[in-house]
């Protein structure tokens, strides 16, 4: 029962102000903030505007890193306030691919 207690008063969920250093592995965390990435809001917002492959500029920051980070972010965006963008597991070429697909001309004006 004292453990169920103290869990309860010390155990706070992540926030987006947190550091990374909070919530990752002392090396990742370095290596985020290496990239400004100083906290999990900056992150998340790096992660929905690069979408697919948004590591890569990160030094020694690798997919399957990624892939953890992301399903960590993902399995805590309720009491973070985030949503990851879908555009993130996908890559540019399909996303275009997809794009082109369901476009469909504005108009059917010829001269």
């Amino acid at each position: 029962r004292a453990l169920e207690t103290l869990e309860s008063v010390l155990v706070q969920p992540p926030a987006v102000r947190d550091p990374p250093l909070a919530w990752f592995e002392p090396r990742l965390a370095r290596r985020l903030e290496g990239v400004g990435l100083t906290t999990l809001g900056k992150l998340v917002d790096w992660i929905n505007m690069k979408g697919y492959g948004w590591w890569q500029p990160i030094p020694k920051v690798g997919k399957i890193a990624a892939g953890h980070l992301t399903a960590w972010l993902t399995a805590n965006s309720e009491p973070l306030g985030i949503r990851i963008s879908a555009r993130v597991d996908t890559p540019n070429r399909a996303l275009v691919a997809v794009l082109k697909e369901r476009a469909r001309p504005m108009a059917d004006i010829a001269p």
